[in-house]
């Protein structure tokens, strides 16, 4: 059997942008004359580039808007997939980024959609089991996504499900509030953040996530590397206040954290479900920028030139040249480091 990499994560690593990118930041090629189905042909992720790279079969279930609870959902089905289809443990890699852990997503009925609101409605549902295999030949926008997302709808990991669908959403959607400040009255995930969300449960399920995909790579002997996808860690003293005034700092006024990696380790957070899981993760396993925790937005920051930063103007995710560079000079890197032996 071949050598398979799993990859997972949000849209740094299902890799969709908010359209063609404009001409008006300097060295950004005009696509706009191009349609959306083109455009976004230019616009190739991290694992189809370290697919082509390495020459070594990539499976993606990253998928766009994915919260890290989600993210190890879709890891965890995709090495039970690739066991079932009779790799070895010793010939899969698994890659997977972690995302904001503001994010939150809900499983719903397909066919209460149209009742309710969340990302992850609308155009994702397209990929349905055999209605998907009508496009994986196409030149157009579905054949894209057929090609690149392993023909599966990207708010279902699970190709044959064809009941239930992702909802997901960030509170960085709060331009989608009403003139009240408040979601929709049946927008379940805008109401949840109304009534329920509590930023030390996020930070939680951040952290579970990464340790579940450690527990699940190390009990089946597979390997494995985590990053993420900007400077999360140590941004979260001042992420939520900054954006929401929803907490004061996370952590404790010692004079201790000094935004550095090894200092958000020494567990000053003022988090006590959080903190002693600090402990428990393989931090070797966990691939940083700098000292800072910055990511794969700051790898790029860091070493590319500034038109290759992001993909728009308007839009912060890297650039496909970004992509390019990342996955040849870090992902390819970890790789060949776990398997030269």
């Amino acid at each position: 059997m071949d050598k398979l990499i799993i990859t997972s994560g949000c849209s740094y690593t299902g890799a969709i942008g908010s359209g063609p990118p404009t001409p008006e930041q300097e060295g950004v090629p005009d696509w706009s004359y191009l349609s959306d189905d083109k455009a976004l042909k230019f616009y190739r992720g991290w694992p189809d580039h370290l697919e082509e790279h390495l020459g070594i079969k990539v499976f993606n279930v990253g998928a766009p808007a994915a919260g890290n609870s989600y993210i190890h959902r879709a890891t965890r089905w995709a090495v039970h997939r690739a066991l079932k289809d009779g790799y070895k443990p010793e010939d899969i890699h698994v890659f997977s980024q972690i995302s904001s852990p503001d994010r939150f997503e809900l499983l719903v009925n397909k066919n209460e959609v149209g009742d309710v609101n969340g990302f992850g409605c609308g155009c994702w549902i397209k990929f349905n089991d055999d209605e998907a295999e009508t496009h994986k030949d196409m030149d157009d926008v579905d054949g894209f996504w057929y090609k690149h997302h392993v023909g599966h709808n990207p708010s279902n990991f699970i190709p044959k499900d064809t009941k239930n669908v992702w909802l997901k959403r960030s509170l960085m959607n709060i331009e989608e509030r009403g003139p009240d400040n408040h979601w929709g009255p049946n927008d379940l995930i805008g109401l949840y953040y109304d009534k329920f969300y509590n930023e030390e449960y996020h930070v939680l399920l951040m952290m579970e996530s990464i340790l579940n995909t450690q527990y699940l790579c190390k009990a089946l002997n597979i390997q494995y590397n985590i990053f993420f996808g900007w400077q999360i860690l140590t941004e979260l003293p001042t992420m939520f206040q900054r954006l929401f005034g929803f907490m004061g700092g996370i952590f404790k006024d010692d004079g201790i954290y000094d935004g550095s990696i090894s200092s958000f380790t020494k567990k000053k957070m003022n988090l006590p479900n959080v903190n002693y899981l600090l402990d428990t993760v393989d931090w070797d396993r966990v691939w940083f920028n700098d000292e800072k925790g910055g990511g794969f937005r700051e790898w790029c920051r860091a070493n590319l030139e500034r038109k290759y930063w992001q993909y728009s103007k308007q839009d912060s995710h890297p650039s496909n040249e970004g992509h390019k560079q990342f996955a040849q000079q870090v992902i390819a890197k970890l790789y060949k480091e776990s398997h030269e032996n």
